[in-house]
């Protein structure tokens, strides 16, 4: 926004920014609802280096994100978004959801981790790697809509499995 100035931004441009930072707060939100502060299960060499690797990688797609999410500024609803940052963005949260998936597998357990099953995390990978190869073929827009698909996910189906079990408790 600094490069067109904050009073020349147009309504799409401005709901992009607004989308990009809940992106970012959702992918805290799943970070430490299933992993974050969590302990690794032992204290075998084997798990903490996939503990210490997985934090790493995860951390770095976090970044991917990030830049990623820097061309929401530059795109309107109707414009292709740019694949450069198609890619970035798209590997960075497949990369993401894999790491998350990856640690739930060596920290102790959490109730958390028993919503957020493998299922859903190969559905939030498969949709993220499909958007690739959709976004040069459609408006920015549905392009969101399915890399927030694919984010959202992670949270949602989780949140909705927990509240129908202990709705029916």
């Amino acid at each position: 926004m600094s490069e067109k100035g904050i009073y020349k931004v147009s309504p799409d441009v401005l709901v992009n920014f607004v989308i990009g930072g809940v992106s970012m707060f959702v992918m805290c939100w799943i970070y430490f609802d299933f992993v974050g502060n969590a302990k690794p299960k032992d204290k075998k060499v084997s798990t903490l280096v996939i503990w210490w690797l997985a934090h790493l990688m995860l951390m770095l797609c976090g970044v991917m994100v990030g830049v990623a999410l820097a061309a929401e500024v530059k795109v309107g609803f109707w414009e292709p978004y740019p694949t450069e940052y198609a890619a970035i963005g798209c590997f960075g949260l497949a990369g993401y959801i894999a790491m998350l998936w990856a640690l739930q597998h060596v920290i102790e357990h959490r109730l958390a981790s028993d919503f957020g099953r493998w299922d859903v995390r190969v559905f939030g990978i498969i949709l993220a790697i499909t958007c690739f190869y959709i976004v040069p073929h459609v408006p920015s827009l549905v392009g969101n809509l399915i890399w927030g698909t694919a984010l959202l996910s992670q949270i949602a189906f989780p949140l909705m499995r927990a509240w129908s079990k202990f709705r029916h408790e």
